[in-house]
């Protein structure tokens, strides 16, 4: 079976940029011919999301008490193994789980617009980026 998992997190409240494409992805995939069986979304707490599919995508909630940065990296990997492929549209690839493939979207703005985002974010983003792409440090 083939299963698409995509971290969800970015469809919790006010719905900017990065959590629209999301909506507008799950709007269009849950009508649409697309090769897998089944597309679960995980996401930290319950979400309203009406889709207009028969089911071929899931909202799955996976509750925790975390903050949700720890959330992305302790909570989601643990429900990752089952996806096939793993979609992280937030530029975000949980760094405990690499198990299987992985696609990242990344758009650039921290890079292309750095004065719009204060300090701590954009090295936080930026330093999780680079993570997700090459992989936690190794120590020796």
């Amino acid at each position: 079976m083939m299963r698409l998992g995509i971290d969800g997190l970015r469809l919790m409240g006010n719905r900017l940029g990065v959590g629209r494409y999301i909506e507008y992805l799950l709007r269009c995939w849950s009508d649409s011919a697309h090769p897998f069986d089944e597309i679960a979304v995980y996401t930290p707490g319950d979400l309203d999301l009406a889709l207009n599919g028969k089911g071929r995508v899931r909202i799955e909630p996976l509750a925790s008490s975390l903050p949700v940065g720890l959330w992305e990296h302790i909570v989601l990997p643990a429900r990752k193994p089952r996806d096939t492929v793993f979609f992280c549209p937030s530029y975000v690839v949980p760094v405990l789980s690499r198990e299987h493939p992985t696609v990242v979207m990344h758009h650039g703005s921290y890079e292309v617009l750095p004065s719009a985002f204060a300090w701590w974010p954009r090295t936080k983003a930026v330093t999780s980026w680079r993570i997700a792409i090459d992989g936690p440090p190794i120590s020796s």
